[in-house]
Parts: structure tokens; C-alpha cells; sequence
């Protein structure tokens, strides 16, 4: 109950060792019953019991020189981020737990056959018919973006306006990532939405990019997809935003946050639209996007599918967002690519629009524009909502 709960917090603030973990698993046993998390307490109970326990089980570490509870220490501190903690307060809790792993295990590095991504467009990416084609434009002006695109809600590829960008080089190679967050846990999407085998896990940086990104896990191991989708990688991990700036376009409106999308070729978000503007920029690799404008939404058969409901992590101000429209039914039942006319006869009056984005491009997306995106090689992409 609500006083066993208070009850071992109080006691691991005080430093009772075992209540850290008591009132961290009460909490998760709250968020998997029927009422889940129904007051913000039950967050801030889980993120200070994470806390409280990654400071004993660092503690242990350091005396023992055991790098297995060092781990763990790490895992409950990024647990508490991806479940929602202030980057303010967890920073100096991930600091303190990810200096404590280099000591005891070194560094932490990729093995010799990680090669760098590649910058080309693959040979099997998608011709964009002329009648398709998404206007592209060199580095508009902030005013012609405003009045030509943005209060006309026309979508729009800007080149040039990220050329500037470190991580379009440093993020290429894996090493840069994993030498400095390989032992940090980020929150994945693994399997395909349209798959029933489609389930959320949390993994390490190094594990994730040896597996998914690299396909280098175990041998003779198919992975199945793994997608880090929509995390605010940037509030967990802060010296990545080094690498790169807030597109100066999202001035026309108000910046909400920068979001990371990080998986192997193949990943795809289904068809919807969010309530929000949106610039979705390259780092690394090629996307295809498919585009519909709202005005479409009676072709597109809007449903309250599973994909936003299934969607777990609390952290999420987006899926939040997300799980509110899916009332509305922002998700279209129709797989755009390949679409069963039989089923969704009226998908064919939709006009699409389209685009292969590749590095250092962004891509415009208005507030409840329809897309579809899918990634033609491994890819790192960073979102801008505004």
C-alpha cells in the first residue's frame, strides 16, 4: 500500500540498506497493476528509489571492486531516466556510476570490425516519381520558410541549414558513441509494429549497436529489429547536443524538445500524425518518407491501433501526447507501402508526397500531416517539435 511505499523510502533516504530497492519495486508493481502510476508520486517514488539504490550499489562496487554491481548501479540510474527523472537531479547520479564502470572495467570500445556507417544512398532506395516529389529548397530565410511553408503547413526538405554539424562525421562511427555511453541503457522497440512479437526492452549502448545496428551479436543469432524511437536521448546523454544545433527555423513557432530515433535499416514508424510541428533531420544514413496531407485522413482509414497504446514508458512526454490522439485516431490501418486494396479501396484517392532524406538534410513537417517513415540504411535521426 501508499504507507509501506512511503514507509521504505523514508528508510532509504536514511540509508536503510535493501529499502532503496523496496520502494523502487513498489512502485513498478503500481505501474503494472490496474491503476498504474494515477499520481506523480508513484514517479518520483520509482526515480528516488532508483536513485537511493544506485548509491548503494555503487558503494558495494567500490569496496568490493565488483564491475557486475557497478552495472547494476548504472542501469538504475538510467531506469530512472527513461522513466521519467529530471535530467538535473539524475546527471550526478549517472556521472558518478559511469566513472565507477571506466575505473573497474576500462574502456569501452566496439570490436575492430565495426566499420564506420556509410554515407551513400543505398542502391535499392525508393524513385520518387516528379508528381511525389517533396519541394526542396537551399537554406531558405527564416521569413520565406514562415510565410511559404509553415503557415501554408507545406512540407519542405531544407538543405544545407546542418552542414555545419559535428555529428554528421562523429556519429558515423559507432566507437564515437560507444566509447564514450556504451555501458548507458536506452529504451528500445524491438520487432516490427504490424508484428504481434512487437515488445519494448531496455539494453545497453554497446550491446544495442553490436546487435542491431552492427549485427555482430552472437554468432549464428538473427536479430530481429531493434529501434531506439523518440527517446530523449539528449536529456540522458547531454554533451550529444554538442554535436549539433536546434534547427534556427523553429523560431516561427514555440521549440518543445529534440528527440533521438537511432535503428538499423528496415525500422518503420506506421503511418500518423502528431499534434505538433515537426523538423526530422539526418545524421547519418537515409530515410524514405511518404506524406499525406490531412485533408486525406477519409483515405486513410484512421484506427486506435495498438502501436500508441502499447507504448509503455511513462518517461515519454511524446507517447503521452501520442496515447491522447490515439483516441482521436491518428493512426492509419493502412501499410502504405504495401496496401490491401480489397481491404481500404478509398487509400487509393490519397495523394502522397515523398522524399529520401540523407544527411544533413531536414524535413518540414507540419502539425497533422499523415507520415510514414522508413530507414534505407542504419540510421541516426534527430527530431525537432515546435
Amino acid at each position: 500500500g501508499r504507507a509501506d511505499a512511503a514507509g521504505a523510502l523514508r528508510r532509504a533516504l536514511g540509508g536503510e540498506a535493501g529499502a532503496a530497492e523496496e520502494a523502487a519495486a513498489a512502485a513498478w508493481a503500481r505501474l503494472e497493476g490496474a491503476q498504474g502510476w494515477d499520481h506523480p508520486a508513484w514517479r518520483e517514488l520509482y526515480v528516488l528509489g532508483q536513485a537511493c539504490l544506485s548509491v548503494e550499489l555503487g558503494a558495494t562496487a567500490e569496496a568490493s571492486g565488483d564491475a557486475a554491481v557497478a552495472r547494476k548501479a548504472m542501469k538504475c540510474v538510467d531506469m530512472a531516466f527513461i522513466m521519467g527523472g529530471p535530467p538535473e537531479v539524475l546527471g550526478e547520479f549517472a556521472e558518478g556510476s559511469q566513472g565507477l564502470l571506466a575505473e573497474l572495467e576500462g574502456p569501452c570500445s566496439l570490436p575492430p570490425e565495426a566499420r564506420p556507417l556509410p554515407d551513400a544512398p543505398p542502391a535499392d532506395a525508393p524513385c520518387v516519381a516528379p508528381e511525389h516529389v517533396i519541394p526542396r529548397v537551399h537554406c531558405p530565410s527564416l521569413e520565406v520558410f514562415r510565410e511559404e511553408y509553415f503557415k501554408k503547413d507545406k512540407p519542405v526538405v531544407i538543405t544545407g541549414a546542418c552542414e555545419s554539424w559535428g555529428a554528421l562525421q562523429k556519429w558515423r562511427d559507432l566507437n564515437f558513441i560507444v566509447g564514450k555511453y556504451g555501458r548507458r541503457h536506452v529504451p528500445l522497440e524491438v520487432g516490427q509494429h504490424y508484428d504481434s512479437e512487437w515488445r519494448e526492452e531496455v539494453m545497453e549502448m554497446r550491446e544495442f549497436a553490436l546487435r542491431h545496428l552492427l549485427h555482430l551479436g552472437p554468432e549464428g543469432e538473427e536479430a530481429p529489429v531493434g529501434y531506439l524511437a523518440q527517446h530523449p536521448l539528449f536529456d540522458q546523454l547531454p554533451a550529444l547536443t554538442k554535436d549539433f544545433e536546434v534547427p534556427r527555423y523553429t523560431r516561427v513557432g514555440e521549440f518543445g524538445r529534440a528527440c533521438a530515433w537511432v535503428g538499423p535499416k528496415g525500422t518503420v514508424t506506421p503511418c500518423h500524425f502528431d499534434s505538433y510541428d515537426i523538423f526530422l533531420t539526418q545524421a547519418v544514413g537515409y530515410k524514405f518518407i511518404k506524406l499525406f496531407a490531412f485533408k486525406d485522413s477519409k483515405y486513410l482509414y484512421r484506427s486506435q491501433a495498438p502501436w500508441v497504446e502499447q507504448r509503455k514508458w511513462p518517461g515519454s512526454k511524446a507517447s503521452g501526447k501520442a496515447t491522447s490522439l490515439g483516441a482521436q485516431g491518428n493512426i492509419s490501418q493502412v501499410d502504405v507501402e504495401n496496401p490491401d486494396h480489397e481491404r481500404f479501396p478509398l487509400f487509393k484517392e490519397a495523394h502522397c508526397m515523398e522524399t529520401v532524406l540523407g544527411p544533413g538534410e531536414m524535413l518540414y513537417i507540419p502539425m497533422r500531416c499523415w507520415h510514414h517513415v522508413r530507414s534505407l540504411t542504419t540510421s541516426i535521426s534527430v527530431n525537432f517539435t515546435f
